[in-house]
């Protein structure tokens, strides 16, 4: 494995205990409900766009392994303080420091992984990056259901992979492979329409996501299930983002068709519908197998597109993480309105995801003539 997969799955399991096991430690550890989670998931992410808008700048000055270094550095100080379960204060300061540094470095790794391949190169690159970071997700919430509300194994075990991952940064380059203009396949010319079209639904798919994520631990006590097996159950929608992952990287034709945008688009809803209204197991299981399914599309062809049109640099990931962010913050602040004003997260989040993609496809349509112009 080389030394950017092999950091993409030690950062990838790492970041998967804060952004998506957070909510699961605070209930168990502090007592959050489910407001208290929503907030949380505000917090982590009021630094990650931001930051991940300002890794190409801040990768060009200091040189990307040593902005990639810097960001490990304070994410392993953040866990450091999470582990020792601090007042709730604590919390509420170590959680975002951690996540804005992730901002950081999530667009330096991709630009290692994707720096310098085009075409079939970068879909193959795209496929292992993919692959692997989405493989290793889980597992994360599987330790924080294992170690239940010790912090000091869940972040103890954080902070072992972030030392691991200082070791695999030292063996970086001193910056991503240059693109080559002239090596470059000509771009598909439907792709920029594409990545606009993408960059408007994949936000609004996490908005879902991160409204979703902090109410899971209510739902998973309201369905009966607590303990380790809430987050182990929590995690299936992320394997079933795997196996799209896997079709997607080994079948190539899904590129400059409009159609898989649109139908994850779908099913993510209806996968987000399912998951928060379904009072039993099976209901809410099948929603996150449909939420994943969709969700794993629309990633990936988000990814696929801004990195070919935008060349595989580290301002490509930038943008595409700022994107993702803006989602993250979306999801619980909707929720949050909603619940200020009587209105369920399902009904307020929903609504507001199904017009936003709507918008998101409607260029395409006008483009192709399918919807009036």
């Amino acid at each position: 494995m080389s030394p950017a997969l092999l950091l993409t799955a030690l950062v990838s399991t790492a970041g998967g205990i804060v952004t998506h096991g957070i909510f699961f430690l605070a209930h168990a550890a502090y007592g959050f409900g489910d407001g208290q989670n929503l907030w949380l998931a505000v917090a982590l992410f009021v630094p990650y766009v931001p930051a991940a808008l300002l890794a190409g700048r801040v990768g060009r000055r200091l040189g990307s392994r040593n902005a990639a270094q810097l960001a490990n550095a304070v994410m392993i100080v953040a866990g450091a303080v999470l582990a020792t379960r601090p007042p709730e204060w604590g919390l509420w300061i170590a959680a975002p420091l951690y996540n804005g540094a992730a901002g950081l470095l999530w667009p330096l790794v991709e630009g290692y992984v994707a720096g310098g391949k085009h075409g079939a190169g970068l879909h193959r690159a795209i496929g292992r990056f993919n692959l692997t970071w989405s493989a290793t997700l889980a597992p994360a919430l599987w330790i924080v259901g294992f170690a239940g509300d010790d912090l000091l194994t869940t972040f103890g075990v954080l902070l072992a992979l972030h030392v691991v991952g200082a070791v695999a940064i030292s063996r970086l380059p001193a910056d991503p492979a240059p693109h080559d203009a002239e090596a470059a396949a000509p771009v598909n010319p439907d792709y920029p329409l594409l990545l606009w079209t993408s960059r408007i639904v994949l936000p609004v798919g996490y908005v879902l996501l991160d409204a979703l994520s902090p109410l899971l631990p209510g739902v998973w006590a309201r369905a009966g299930v607590a303990g380790a097996w809430a987050p182990a159950l929590a995690s299936t929608w992320m394997v079933a983002r795997f196996g799209v992952f896997v079709l997607l990287s080994r079948w190539a034709a899904w590129r400059g068709r409009p159609g898989m945008l649109l139908a994850g688009a779908l099913v993510m809803l209806a996968g987000f519908a399912l998951a928060l209204s379904g009072g039993s197991v099976p209901v809410v299981l099948a929603g996150l197998v449909a939420f994943g399914i969709g969700q794993g599309a629309v990633y990936y062809a988000a990814l696929y597109y801004g990195m070919a049109v935008g060349n595989g640099n580290v301002d490509s990931g930038g943008w595409h993480e700022a994107v993702i962010g803006l989602g993250y913050l979306g999801g619980p602040a909707l929720a949050l309105l909603g619940l200020a004003v009587g209105v369920a997260p399902i009904h307020a989040v929903g609504a507001v995801a199904t017009l936003g993609m709507a918008a998101g496809l409607a260029p395409w349509a006008r483009a192709r003539g399918v919807a009036p112009t």
